[in-house]
């Protein structure tokens, strides 16, 4: 529904498409510029298209209760962005992000981030590929502390351990 123009839609308008639903900006009969798409398998994408694809700042919604809120470039998270999950299942591994505020490139976690883990531990710092990756600080709910220098997702080189106890070791990992 919309208005058509040679048989294309274009300005404001909305349509369903193999189960989706979209309300908002049309050009060439593409999506564009600002608008909602709810795909047939429940998720829901709010925000900016440009040609088609999510462009510019929009949250989706997806299936599994994750959120997406943050900048998109060509249809992928690219720039700052903040990824939430919801309670993990009882089996969920510590591992398990729960928020993830940080730099995405390409649909990947790079660079500079704030982690949150639904055990509780924290890392503030770089990643590559969602992996810490640089200089960063790792925080653990028993009170251990690591700060330094991550290679491929471990402690290597200088580094600064904080024991529960308070204990205070400094040196080579």
């Amino acid at each position: 529904r919309g208005v058509f123009v040679g048989g294309v839609l274009q300005g404001e308008g909305s349509c369903e498409v193999d189960g989706s639903t979209y309300v908002g900006g049309v050009a060439e009969g593409l999506y564009d510029g600002t608008g909602e798409r709810k795909f047939a398998e429940g998720a829901v994408y709010s925000g900016g298209w440009v040609g088609g694809l999510r462009h510019g700042s929009g949250l989706h919604q997806y299936t599994d209760g994750c959120t997406y809120d943050g900048e998109w470039l060509g249809g992928k998270r690219h720039g700052p962005g903040v990824l939430r999950r919801p309670a993990p299942l009882t089996t969920a591994s510590t591992l398990t992000i729960q928020e993830y505020d940080g730099e995405w490139r390409d649909d990947e976690m790079v660079g500079e981030c704030h982690i949150t883990y639904h055990v509780g531990d924290t890392y503030e710092g770089h990643v590559e590929r969602g992996v810490y990756h640089g200089r960063g600080v790792l925080r653990q709910v028993d009170g251990r502390e690591i700060d330094g220098v991550f290679v491929n997702g471990v402690a290597s080189g200088p580094a600064l351990l904080i024991l529960p106890t308070g204990d205070r070791f400094e040196g080579m990992l």
